[in-house]
């Protein structure tokens, strides 16, 4: 939410769960409630450390666990509805993980080779975000990840920042160390 000098807010985004119709419309009306939040308790939406090295993204559907000393890579995808986990916390390959050879460097790098900071920034009750932050070589990057409350969908975004033009490939010409 953004507000201006004086406190108030100047721009926000509201999300609220709603039935809608299948045809036609609903109209909604807003209104200050002077009691708590109705069905406040645990929340089923959300995001907290583990401890210093991981994070945990929930929701009613998925638990995600993601290793920060890792580049942010997931170790555990927890689909709550089937009890499978579709990540390995160890192995040779893992989810979300950013790899590729670097030329002007003539290198290949992997992201779960840094340590990446996370912020939290949605925390409940319908929907969690965080965002990692980290550097691959000389290339920043950032990570988001989001989970809502009844969504089958994890939506994901990755951002760049490339200070000159780099070329990455396979490593099928690359020294791998």
């Amino acid at each position: 939410m953004r507000k201006n000098a004086a406190g108030m807010a100047q721009a926000c985004t509201l999300l609220f769960e709603a039935e809608v119709p299948p045809m036609g419309y609903a109209a909604f009306t807003l209104a200050k409630r002077s009691a708590g939040r109705a069905g406040a308790g645990d929340p089923q939406v959300g995001a907290r450390m583990l401890d210093d090295r991981r994070l945990l993204l929930y929701s009613d559907r998925y638990e995600l666990v993601l290793d920060l000393d890792r580049g942010g890579v997931i170790v555990g995808l927890l689909d709550k509805t089937t009890s499978r986990d579709y990540a390995a916390a160890e192995g040779p390959y893992f989810l979300n993980e950013r790899r590729g050879c670097f030329i002007q460097r003539e290198t290949f790098l992997m992201s779960r080779d840094t340590r990446v900071r996370a912020t939290i920034l949605e925390q409940g009750p319908l929907q969690a975000s965080v965002r990692l932050d980290g550097v691959l070589g000389d290339t920043k990057f950032q990570f988001t990840v989001r989970l809502g409350k009844g969504r089958r969908a994890i939506e994901v975004g990755l951002k760049t920042w490339f200070e000159s033009d780099q070329w990455i490939r396979w490593p099928s010409r690359c020294t791998i160390e």
